[in-house]
């Protein structure tokens, strides 16, 4: 239920996912602060503030009970709770006192790496399209995602400009393939070192100009008519001439 929720941003939905994982048949849930943080993968005060817009929601619910050796771990209530047979599921704000706390916390899974990819936000584009060309230029598939650090310092050095990229691909099609050459193997190392590729391709396409191609056109040449072809023709203008005589003489005579 709390995969298919409607939970936005995503870093909330992740926080969401993570209390849902640690919470009892009651919904109850008391993952501490680095709990959550070290399972969604995500800074501290990022997660604080997913808490906070969780409980302003009324997503989740906090009991007003602390736990843990400092009693400083706060209890949350989760609404999307399975009720077991012959166990009433509290409603919201109606809470027994004292709340029930097992003394260990509910086995909980890591998020699979399909979930944790599903944290990247999609670029808008056309960075999407420099994106795939940047792809491109190490032969990887357009559908092959790219990791957390490469879309990160992908996002450092936007904006890209096309005409640039142009020539850095360019110099990467002609250069990789000889002996010693020094382009770059993989997309992170290229990302991490793009300024001075640019600068490298730029000064490598001053060097190697594209040259304009000049096609030459052939003119068209009059074909020979055959003998037979010209006896023809001679033979329909003759036809011819011969209708506009006999057009002219029945005109003279009804004149």
């Amino acid at each position: 239920m709390v995969l298919n929720s409607e939970v936005k941003p995503i870093s909330d939905r992740f926080v969401l996912i993570v209390l849902a994982n640690f919470a009892n048949s009651f919904g109850i849930s008391y993952p501490s602060t680095a709990k959550i943080t070290q399972h969604a993968r995500m800074d501290r005060k990022t997660v604080l503030r997913s808490l906070v817009r969780l409980r302003k929601s009324g997503v989740i619910e906090d009991t007003g009970k602390r736990t843990g050796r400092t009693k400083s771990v706060i209890v949350y209530r989760l609404p999307f709770a399975v009720e077991e047979p012959g166990e009433p599921l509290p409603k919201m704000g109606q809470l027994s006192s004292p709340v029930s706390i097992p003394s260990s916390p509910v086995s909980v899974p890591k998020l699979s790496q399909s979930t944790l990819e599903n944290r990247q936000e999609p670029l808008r584009e056309p960075y999407k399209v420099f994106q795939e060309r940047i792809s491109g230029i190490f032969h990887r598939r357009i559908s092959t995602r790219w990791n957390d650090k490469e879309l990160k310092i992908f996002r450092s050095i936007l904006p890209i400009d096309s005409e640039t990229l142009s020539m850095v691909e360019r110099y990467y099609k002609t250069e990789r393939g000889k002996e010693g050459n020094i382009c770059r193997r993989d997309v992170f190392t290229f990302l991490n070192n793009y300024s001075s590729e640019v600068d490298r391709a730029v000064a490598w396409c001053k060097r190697h100009p594209v040259k304009n191609k000049i096609i030459a056109m052939r003119p068209e040449t009059a074909q020979e008519e055959t003998p037979e072809q010209v006896a023809e023709r001679k033979k329909m203008l003759d036809r011819e001439m011969d209708q506009l005589r006999q057009h002219f003489k029945k005109s003279h005579e009804t004149g």
